[in-house]
């Protein structure tokens, strides 16, 4: 009787774990919701969340295999001559026994079966959803937005009326293109997933993070001007780069220079590691 209960509760605990790993999951995509909501607005971030979930459930059913982005079996042949290496390696002596080993193997087989199928699955709703939101050509090259793309989309919101910002923005992705063509093959090489699908990956990866990067520091300016009435645009404050760098190193400066005691009522009011 003990020992179903104690089973029943380890169920439970994992079961709570996972709900708890996924609630964590969905508030950081709400943080993140919410941090583009203030550089573009409720309405365009809306609009885009729709076009992600109206990709997706177009590519649940239409999706097809030349949309998988050239991705490839990430477990080769080599990868199984390396698995039968280890189950017969000294290593495993204690279970060195052929049938042991046999089922070891078959077992490994199984998993890598699963993977692959499940990789090739991912990859393909991927690619099919970069194509329906044209951040990826037919041919499964990277589409990159220029100034001039990219204003006419942006410039109803409250980061797109500004140019500088849109500058920034169409330059981050370019210098993400530029990045991920320069990442040198040989890296890129020892995986065969990364051989083919590695610059792209590098490129969006690049992407994700400059815009949220991007989108805190157009915040950050914002802020500068509305509680200290300083506009980094017309001021000069001595620090490097344009108008959103130096905001970003006035707030970095301004906190760093605080005493102790005001750190610690800020952190009180804004921290975030009440998870």
């Amino acid at each position: 009787m003990m020992r179903k209960l104690l089973i029943l509760i380890c169920v439970v605990a994992l079961s709570s774990g996972d709900r708890m790993g996924a609630y964590q999951d969905v508030k950081k995509k709400f943080d993140k919701f919410n941090l583009f909501a203030q550089c573009f607005g409720n309405e365009a971030i809306f609009a885009h969340y729709k076009h992600i979930e109206d990709a997706n459930a177009y590519c649940k059913e239409n999706a097809e295999v030349g949309d998988s982005l050239n991705a490839i079996d990430s477990f080769t042949d080599e990868d199984i001559e390396s698995l039968k290496s280890l189950v017969d390696s000294p290593a495993m002596g204690k279970f060195n026994r052929q049938k042991r080993n046999a089922a070891a193997l078959e077992f490994f087989q199984a998993l890598i079966g699963e993977h692959r199928a499940e990789m090739k699955s991912k990859m393909t709703r991927l690619g099919c959803v970069l194509k329906k939101m044209e951040m990826i050509d037919s041919d499964g090259e990277i589409k990159v937005w220029d100034y001039d793309a990219l204003k006419p989309i942006v410039e109803k919101t409250p980061a797109g009326k500004d140019d500088d910002f849109v500058r920034k923005l169409s330059d981050m992705y370019s210098d993400c293109r530029d990045i991920a063509a320069a990442w040198p093959q040989k890296m890129l090489d020892r995986h065969p997933l990364t051989k083919l699908y590695g610059r792209k990956k590098i490129y969006f990866e690049c992407l994700l993070k400059g815009e949220m990067e991007l989108c805190y520091k157009y915040q950050m300016y914002e802020a500068l001007k509305m509680q200290f009435q300083v506009d980094t645009a017309d001021t000069n404050l001595g620090f490097q780069g344009d108008k959103f760098e130096q905001a970003k190193s006035a707030w970095l400066l301004g906190f760093e220079h605080r005493d102790e005691e005001f750190k610690f009522v800020n952190d009180f009011f804004w921290s975030q590691n009440r998870d």
